[in-house]
């Protein structure tokens, strides 16, 4: 169990959010921003309801037919192996290139509750938000969750945190802030549960691995605890 414990603790998400670095390959970036840069942006205050539409100036890039071509097979996969807010059974519901210039900024704001899945045209919850940030060389345009400062990431790093969250984007004050953003549904409610699903799948793929290298009564019962604890935890939040 020691090799259980501390795979927890070295996987634990940082605070409300959590950083996977190197999502999308350098081709793939590199044909992102030459997108956005030739393509002529448009206010993203048409998205905002009336409420927050002032707090809210930013510049949006495309469509999203374009943009959600991003979400390949191997990028889904690596997202969902890389960290432990998402779940494997994820549906991404919008995505959009963003960009913000000096003086533009998100006031604190909560994301819709449901959103379009225009894959199979229905409603869904939106579970996870997520930010990937495209360039470095820029200033301000810091990303705040639940009042926590996400420290400014790599090019091509997304940061990902649970859509129930108050979070905003200072305004930038030199450059321009870069980015792609969106939001995902699973079928997992409940954010911790999610969490705790991701670590048990995690682990028992070890304790497999392990069971089968040393067959011994102890390794198979703690896999079998552990799958126990996944069966359990996914049939109470489905």
């Amino acid at each position: 169990m020691k090799d259980i414990t501390n795979a927890i603790r070295k996987y634990k998400p940082i605070g409300n959010f959590q950083i996977v670095e190197d999502i999308l390959s350098d081709n793939k970036l590199k044909h992102v921003l030459e997108y956005m840069d030739n393509t002529e942006p448009i206010s993203s205050k048409w998205s905002s309801g009336a409420m927050i539409k002032h707090t809210k100036n930013s510049w949006q890039h495309g469509t999203e037919d374009h943009t959600s071509k991003i979400w390949t097979e191997s990028v889904l996969h690596k997202l969902v192996t890389n960290n432990f807010l998402t779940w494997h059974d994820i549906n991404v519901l919008i995505t959009t290139f963003i960009s913000y210039k000096p003086g533009d900024g998100y006031g604190p704001h909560y994301d819709s509750v449901n959103m379009q899945n225009r894959t199979i045209n229905i409603r869904q919850r939106a579970d996870i938000s997520y930010t990937i940030f495209l360039n470095e060389d820029y200033e301000g345009g810091d990303l705040i969750v639940c009042g926590q400062k996400v420290p400014k990431p790599k090019a091509n790093s997304i940061i990902l945190y649970d859509s129930g969250q108050v979070h905003e984007v200072t305004p930038v004050t030199k450059g321009t802030r870069k980015v792609i953003i969106g939001w995902m549904h699973t079928p997992i409610k409940d954010a911790k549960a999610r969490i705790a699903l991701s670590y048990c799948s995690y682990l028992l793929n070890k304790m497999t691995r392990k069971v089968y290298d040393d067959p011994s009564q102890e390794n198979e019962d703690n896999m079998n605890a552990l799958h126990y604890i996944y069966q359990w935890i996914e049939r109470e939040n489905r």
